[in-house]
């Protein structure tokens, strides 16, 4: 007999979809425009830091993990990451003006739609009481900094930037992690996470130089 997981609701929970959808893509708007703005401020190559599609997942992850449901925290991954892209191209669009084209908005509202709902039922599972669950959360979480960190070493030839996103991917399951045992189990789930990771960056890259 397949058992339940039972998943406790947070002190703040999301438990209805108009709630759910309309504070997520509020915040991934302020997100998106804090991204453009960090871009502005931050020197160099260190304005990657705020270009990081690492970063972005963040909120989706942790906003999904308030959902009261599957079906919420997948809305809530969505909208949040939508609002990111939104925001993001919206305010550009005040600074810079219309773009030309409008395909690398396209481009990353289907990552969203993608990715979205990956990382916010990992939010949501990494709140549950389901041990094997969390530890797959945590390592999608690691993994996703990890692989942006050798995509940036590789790829980009911004190696400082690229060891800090590594250095975080590993830290995330020391500090995400219940017990011991569980933050073994997930530094090993995040090997294969950080090899789809790399893929997944070497496709998104791909297809970003041919728009």
């Amino acid at each position: 007999m397949q058992t339940m997981v039972r998943i406790k609701p947070p002190v703040l929970a999301l438990q209805n979809l108009w709630q759910t959808l309309t504070l997520t893509f509020f915040i991934g708007v302020v997100v998106g425009g804090l991204t453009l703005l960090g871009q502005g401020i931050l020197p160099g190559s260190f304005s990657q830091i705020a270009n990081s599609g690492a970063v972005w997942v963040v909120p989706a992850f942790f906003l999904a993990s308030l959902t009261t449901s599957n079906t919420l925290a997948i809305n809530a991954g969505i909208a949040t990451l939508f609002g990111e892209v939104l925001g993001y191209y919206g305010f550009a669009s005040f600074k810079y003006g219309l773009p030309d084209s409008y395909s690398f908005v396209a481009l990353w509202l289907i990552i969203g739609l993608v990715f979205g709902p990956v990382f916010a039922i990992a939010g949501h599972w990494w709140r549950g009481e389901d041990a094997g669950h969390r530890n797959i959360a945590v390592a999608l979480l690691g993994a996703v900094f990890i692989a942006e960190g050798i995509y940036l070493i590789a790829i980009v030839q911004y190696p400082i930037e690229g060891i800090g996103g590594i250095v975080i991917g590993l830290l995330i399951p020391l500090v995400m992690s219940r017990s011991n045992t569980e933050r073994l189990y997930a530094l090993l789930a995040i090997l294969p996470a950080i090899l789809l990771g790399v893929v997944g960056y070497l496709v998104i890259s791909l297809i970003s130089t041919r728009l």
